[in-house]
């Protein structure tokens, strides 16, 4: 519940005086957990662990409040991070999945925001063992970034943080380590780029990105990958 209204996972407060909107109440099941939620023009995209009506652990929600039933990707396990591009068109979900839209796709995908359907080329192949926790979109480009706790993107040693294109391939420079070097060296909790798109933030455990000492908060420059003096 949240001001003594009853509440399954999701809610809506007047950003004036706090109040709760009590006919703005989504049913996303008993004991739902939603940890993520994003935003494009009217619609707003829950991910966490729940089911209801179909729906599984990633959602729509329609300006109403009510569960949009015929969207319905329905990942296998949890999303802890959703984002959605700057034209509306596609949703990012990341998590702990593995399978998604009855394909085999680990941690991150992309779904088309129209329908649900999962677009199956985008693979950039996470380590299914582990976690995509947060995902980054760059402002003015394609370039989105994965963080999480893996070790392994499809065949190179990638450790907590990855830069894909809007297409689901590595960039192999972003963040700008070697191939063999862990990009960061724990758990990326959190990304956020600032509004031109050439710097991205990150937050988690960590102590260093690369070889350079950074504990829990970093910068990157996007344009090559290096860790910046912030």
């Amino acid at each position: 519940s949240i001001n003594g209204q009853g509440a399954k996972g999701l809610s809506a407060l007047n950003p004036a005086n706090g109040n709760t909107y009590t006919s703005w109440a989504p049913n996303l099941g008993s004991g739902a957990e939603v940890d993520a939620l994003a935003f494009f023009s009217n619609q707003i995209y829950a991910g966490g662990l729940f089911s209801a009506s179909g729906v599984t652990n990633l959602a729509r929600i329609i300006p109403s409040g009510g569960l949009d039933t015929t969207w319905k990707p329905n990942p296998d396990d949890t999303v802890y991070s959703v984002a959605v591009d700057s034209s509306g068109t596609t949703v990012f979900p990341g998590g702990a999945f593995l399978t998604i839209g009855g394909s085999a796709l680990s941690d991150i995908a992309a779904v088309n925001s129209a329908n649900g359907q999962v677009f199956t080329s985008f693979n950039p192949g996470l380590d299914p063992l582990q976690y995509c926790y947060s995902i980054g979109l760059m402002a003015g480009s394609a370039t989105l970034f994965a963080g999480g706790s893996f070790q392994a993107v499809g065949v190179r040693n990638q450790g907590n943080l990855v830069g894909l294109d809007g297409l689901g391939n590595i960039l192999p420079n972003i963040p700008n380590v070697t191939e063999a070097g862990s990009a960061v060296d724990a758990q990326v909790n959190a990304l956020a780029g600032n509004n031109s798109g050439t710097t991205l933030y990150l937050g988690g455990i960590f102590d260093n990105v690369g070889s350079t000492p950074r504990a829990n908060l970093a910068a990157l420059t996007v344009s090559n990958g290096q860790v910046s003096s912030w």
